[in-house]
């Protein structure tokens, strides 16, 4: 008789021992999905935020461009891809420059300048585009003074 009430507590005790094994199972396999959404939610800020800088990069190129002793007025639109410690990458900017408003100074031969400029960058896998950011900004320019400054830069 005792031999048959020790058998009935060693299934007992083997069920509950596969019930916590299933409950440690389930909550493990949660926990290792929100870790996956938390790196993808990460890896995407991260791309945006490459991106955003890579754009507002272009618009200081925009500005080197005007601002340099040499430069090519009405600029020419330049895109390519984005090259980082002398190789290329999956990032692509974009960068288009409009046409001048010119107004006049105090002395009728010197003008001012006000361009405005767009400038777009993505990141690029095959023909996916996984992350974009595309900055306007209107830049000032001034020849006789070889300087130039955004007035307003906005997303």
């Amino acid at each position: 008789m005792r031999n048959r009430q020790k058998q009935r507590h060693r299934g007992g005790v083997l069920v509950t021992v596969l019930f916590v094994v299933m409950a440690i199972s389930v909550i493990s396999l949660g926990v290792l999905a929100r870790t996956d959404m938390n790196l993808a939610c990460g890896r995407n800020l991260s791309l945006k935020i490459q991106t955003d800088w890579l754009a507002y990069s272009g618009l200081q190129c925009a500005r080197a461009m005007a601002a340099g002793p040499d430069s090519a007025v009405p600029f020419a639109p330049w895109s390519g891809p984005a090259v980082f410690d002398g190789l290329e990458s999956d990032f692509h900017c974009e960068l288009t420059i409009g046409a001048a408003t010119a107004t006049a100074g105090a002395d009728p031969n010197e003008f001012t300048y006000l361009y405005p400029v767009m400038c777009r960058a993505y990141k690029q896998r095959g023909s996916d585009v996984l992350a974009e950011s595309i900055v306007y900004g209107n830049l000032f320019h001034d020849p006789q003074e070889a300087r130039a400054c955004y007035i307003s830069v906005h997303r």
